[in-house]
């Protein structure tokens, strides 16, 4: 696997639309991070009018979240956040609440989640344990996870054994 802890959700997103890795930009340049958003999602008028315009700012994307937090709320169920890592929002829902979950977070988070975490990436605990193990053996890590992680492949350094020495906590 290319990436040690790819968000399910992201992977999910982009198997269910597909990457729009038409040209030869960066996937950061791309309109959405590459995620393309099918016309016929079921998704808010509020969610798509987020995404209208390419991007998603970090307002934006905590407006998303707290419409997804009042449809689970609507169904008498409370979503538990956590602290933020990397301005992504930690939160869980209760097990009672996994069908309304799929609905709403469809419906106001999906598309938003992922072109959010998409762009957070490359300022990710796991890009920034590249950069640690790739300075150790003297080599200039690139700016992109993705860079960083082709630089760890070709200098034979095992990604998931860099991220659990760097964060050994997770």
């Amino acid at each position: 696997m290319k990436r040690v802890l790819v968000p399910v959700m992201l992977a999910a997103i982009m198997t269910l639309a597909g990457c729009a890795h038409s040209t030869a930009l960066p996937r950061s340049e791309q309109p959405l991070w590459g995620i393309t958003v099918p016309q016929n999602a079921p998704i808010s008028s509020a969610q798509r009018g987020v995404l209208a315009d390419g991007t998603v700012t970090n307002d934006e994307y905590q407006a998303s979240f707290r419409r997804f937090s009042a449809c689970l709320a609507k169904g008498g169920f409370v979503v538990m956040e956590n602290d933020a890592v990397n301005e992504v929002i930690q939160y869980g829902v209760p097990a009672a609440a996994s069908k309304l979950n799929d609905s709403c977070y469809t419906k106001e988070f999906q598309w938003v989640d992922g072109v959010w975490q998409a762009s957070r990436e490359d300022t990710s605990n796991q890009a920034k344990s590249y950069g640690v193990c790739l300075t150790e053996k003297g080599i200039t890590p690139k700016k992109t996870e993705e860079a960083r992680y082709e630089q760890l492949q070709q200098a034979h350094i095992d990604a998931a054994k860099c991220y659990k020495r760097v964060y050994p906590q997770g």
